[in-house]
């Protein structure tokens, strides 16, 4: 189901859409536990792209920054311990150690938390997006970018 929303940017006021997913929908709800559990921890905006028609690794990347290698391990550890609440867990992680760039693999979900730098360097965003496969998370749900 979707619904239109008014929000204002700047001067001017932009039509986005809110997807509301499915309760039953396994991966959908996974993603949105994960995108809450970052949302508790982080600031910063949460972007999420479907990648499902692009490769078989995973159905969406959840992207957000820190500020600081202690911010991004800080993050990481925290979605993770809120995420085994829900007993979610990731089936691999990396880079939370170093905390320039940690993934945490919840198998259909791959989370991405990088650094700002690092974040600029490798810019998934570029690689993955096609503008129509692109979303924010925001406490109403995933709006469109």
């Amino acid at each position: 189901m979707k619904e239109d929303k008014n929000i204002e940017n700047g001067t001017k006021t932009v039509e986005v859409e809110v997807e509301q997913v499915a309760e039953n929908s396994p991966v959908s709800d996974k993603l949105l536990k994960i995108c809450r559990a970052i949302n508790l921890y982080t600031q910063r905006e949460i972007t999420v792209i479907d990648v499902s028609q692009k490769t078989v690794i995973a159905d969406q990347f959840v992207i957000t920054t820190g500020a600081s290698t202690m911010q991004v391990r800080s993050l990481a550890e925290n979605v993770m311990e809120q995420l085994e609440k829900d007993e979610i867990y990731p089936i691999h992680e990396d880079g939370v150690d170093d905390g320039r760039w940690a993934v945490l693999d919840f198998g259909e979900v791959i989370v991405h938390i990088f650094m700002d730098e690092t974040r600029l360097i490798y810019c998934l965003e570029d690689l993955w997006a096609d503008g129509k496969n692109t979303k924010v998370y925001t406490e109403e749900g995933l709006k469109i970018k």
